[in-house]
């Protein structure tokens, strides 16, 4: 996980909360073994302690003040590198000038590999044909969803339930979102 604010630590509770859920109803049972800030890093290859780890964040600002986990000074590109992971979670901030780190962020999890999720807009902004080919030539999947409203899949929708049609605009005023859209 690259990025720990607000949306990092949100979904590090929800996964927490939903855990018996998860693997009940879907047999999924997610481990986060890398959580990076700004400062640093806090690794477990078997799995970080959701609670433990917010409570390093809370208490100390930056999950790298961890005692036993924290690698202080240990940045997004190396964990990519050094840690063994099928999914990267990209969540830094969105910088729209030039969408970094999070675009490099990305393309070294794609490079390596692995599947990438994202919920900033900036790396798709810039980049998003080269980042879904490469994607595509890595054999890895590029979800996004979340880039988009926080919970409004309406990219995932257009690109499989739109697929033959033109988008000739996206409108929204004062009520839900809608695509207009004509078949050629």
């Amino acid at each position: 996980m690259i990025g720990f604010g607000t949306v990092g630590q949100n979904l590090a509770k929800i996964l927490e909360s939903k855990k018996k859920q998860l693997l009940r109803e879907f047999g999924f049972h997610p481990r986060i073994v890398a959580v990076v800030d700004t400062t640093g890093a806090m690794i477990d290859p078997k799995g970080l302690d959701s609670n433990r780890t917010l409570a390093v964040k809370q208490a100390k600002g930056s999950v790298a003040q961890d005692p036993e986990l924290g690698r202080l000074g240990m940045d997004a590109q190396e964990v990519i590198e050094r840690v063994e992971a099928e999914v990267v979670l990209e969540l830094t901030p969105t910088r729209i000038v030039d969408g970094e780190p999070a675009l490099s962020h990305i393309k070294a999890a794609l490079r390596s590999r692995r599947h990438v999720i994202t919920t900033n807009k900036a790396p798709l902004a810039i980049a998003m044909p080269s980042l879904m080919e490469m994607a595509s030539y890595n054999k890895a999947l590029l979800k996004f969803s979340g880039t988009v409203g926080g919970g409004t899949p309406i990219l995932d929708f257009a690109r499989k339930c739109l697929n033959g049609n033109r988008i000739k605009s996206v409108r929204a005023a004062g009520r839900p979102a809608g695509l207009v859209s004509s078949v050629g």
